[in-house]
């Protein structure tokens, strides 16, 4: 998906994630900063956004689809429930660093909003709630390998299959961004009580 994108608008978006995974603030975020991490003139940046905002916007959307595609691709060799999960929890942990600009991003649209009437940004609230969307119907497609299996019982209504998956992934994200650093082992054996959780809440056992 990558070579379908301007080599420059590429580098400007790795650029965008880079600078946010460092730490620094979006707010005080300048378009020279941008293009200086890509490695292009700052008038450049202007053949293709209007601002700095537009850059960060489309950096946003463009980061949510590659995330999401790669969790459907890895999902997609996984025959079990508990592939599945762990192939999520890998994810996860690759990506959470990514939630700094994310949520930084939220935070900046919801200020801007506050001063244009909410004409600002309304589109990538749009796109992270298909994107969140997208994510639950992953989640179906778990529990259908789960009834097939025989992990989740088929009496198991689908919307509590799904909502009990999503609270263990959201039990593991808030593991995950805890601030302290985790032990490897202390990780596995969250990832245990987790998967051992939906086994006990939808096995019908």
């Amino acid at each position: 998906m990558e070579a379908e994108i301007n080599e420059k608008v590429l580098a400007m978006y790795h650029a965008v994630w880079n600078l946010m995974d460092e730490g620094h603030d979006i707010n005080k975020l300048k378009v020279s900063d941008i293009t200086e991490r890509a490695g292009i003139g700052k008038g450049t940046a202007y053949e293709y956004f209007r601002s700095k905002e537009e850059i960060l916007e489309q950096a946003v959307r463009y980061d949510a689809t590659l995330q999401y595609n790669e969790l459907a691709e890895k999902l997609e060799k996984q025959q079990t429930l508990k592939g599945s999960m762990e192939c999520v929890f890998s994810w996860l942990e690759d990506n959470i660093g990514r939630r700094r600009f994310i949520l930084q991003f939220l935070e900046m649209s919801a200020e801007m909003r506050k001063k244009d009437g909410g004409r600002r940004f309304c589109c990538v609230e749009e796109h992270m709630n298909h994107g969140f969307e997208a994510f639950r119907r992953l989640i179906g497609i778990m529990v259908e390998k789960g009834r097939q299996e025989g992990s989740i019982s088929m009496e198991t209504s689908e919307k509590h299959a799904q909502l009990t998956l999503l609270s263990q992934f959201m039990a593991f994200y808030v593991y995950l961004s805890a601030e302290k650093p985790t032990e490897e082992a202390t990780t596995r054996m969250t990832k245990d009580l987790l998967y051992g959780n939906i086994i006990k809440s939808l096995s019908g056992v």
